[in-house]
């Protein structure tokens, strides 16, 4: 908020602003979200922030809840900048980080023998990734589209046609070609994942032919 403003209504906005932000449930379809023209329930927007501040703001990547515009558009509204990236980019990647951190273990821990390390023992550790992976998509955190990163792994064209196709690829070197050092160590080859992020449309460009 503002100079002049309480430190209560900032430490509201922040609550408000965290409380709708982190209700994400990752496991229901289509639930995840952009800040971006969110209404904060209770929350007074703060008319101290000028179209300048504002301005600043959208710079250095400071969400507000301002009172300002023509036709005072952002009155109870969010608005959201990417300039040090987007709260649900970095909220939806967490989730993903330790969903695939707990279904590696999870395939670990509830195996009643052992993964053998062999390809069908690999193949049990990344199809538990998939699951999470096919969850994100579920939720609308990644989506399939096209491949824009010179960073390529395992098959090129697999990878493009899986992000293409699915949103996500999953790699693994091979069995066969594993250090010695780590094999002996019981440690599983290393397995690369690609996704591509859904993102968020938050501005639209429109044009209108006219033919009188």
């Amino acid at each position: 908020y503002t100079e002049g403003a309480t430190a209560l209504s900032a430490r509201k906005f922040a609550a408000a602003y965290a409380g709708r932000a982190l209700s994400t449930d990752f496991n229901a379809p289509a639930t995840t979200a952009t800040m971006h023209l969110k209404t904060l329930v209770g929350i007074t927007p703060d008319s101290g922030i000028s179209q300048t501040i504002l301005n600043d703001a959208i710079t250095v990547g400071a969400d507000t809840y301002p009172s300002v515009g023509a036709g005072a558009q952002y009155i109870g509204k969010v608005y959201s900048t990417g300039a040090n990236d987007f709260f649900d980019n970095v909220y939806n990647l967490d989730w993903l980080v330790f969903g695939l951190q707990i279904a590696g273990v999870n395939a670990l821990a509830t195996t009643g023998t052992k993964l053998p390390q062999t390809e069908p023992g690999v193949a049990v550790l990344k199809g538990a990734y998939i699951t999470v992976l096919q969850q994100a998509v579920s939720n609308g955190f990644i989506a399939p589209g096209a491949w824009n990163s010179s960073e390529l792994f395992g098959n090129p064209s697999d990878l493009k046609r899986n992000i293409l196709n699915l949103g996500y690829y999953v790699w693994s070197l091979p069995v066969n070609q594993q250090l010695q050092s780590q094999r002996e160590q019981r440690i599983a080859p290393i397995i690369r994942i690609a996704v591509k992020y859904a993102g968020a449309i938050q501005k639209s460009n429109v044009v209108v032919s006219i033919n009188a």
